[in-house]
């Protein structure tokens, strides 16, 4: 993996967790109120891997925090922020080729 392909996957990732962080820290300061909404928001931008979030085995009935404001927190997080981070790497890749085609 060049140089190209890792700064724009871990610039990608960055700005992914930074907003994860910051929907998080909305949920908790907001209250409960706003939870679900707002992760609405972010599985749009996750789509693929956001399907994941209506896992039953994900959830545990009755418990509004854990549904609603932990477990989207922990799942976008990891996957989702693996996704941005691959997906970046791809981006950079097909920058690179396409730099590469013009220059010939």
């Amino acid at each position: 993996m060049r140089r190209t392909e890792l700064s724009t996957g871990l610039v990608l990732a960055s700005i992914h967790l930074l907003l994860v962080a910051i929907i998080y820290w909305i949920n908790v300061e907001a209250g409960q109120s706003y939870a679900p909404i707002l992760w609405l928001l972010l599985a749009f931008v996750d789509f693929p891997v956001s399907l994941g979030l209506g896992w039953p085995a994900l959830q545990i009935a009755g418990d509004y925090r854990w549904n609603n404001q932990v477990m989207p927190a922990l799942y976008l997080a990891t996957l989702g922020t693996l996704w941005w981070f691959l997906l970046g790497t791809f981006i950079g890749a097909l920058w690179r080729g396409i730099r590469r085609a013009f220059r010939r």
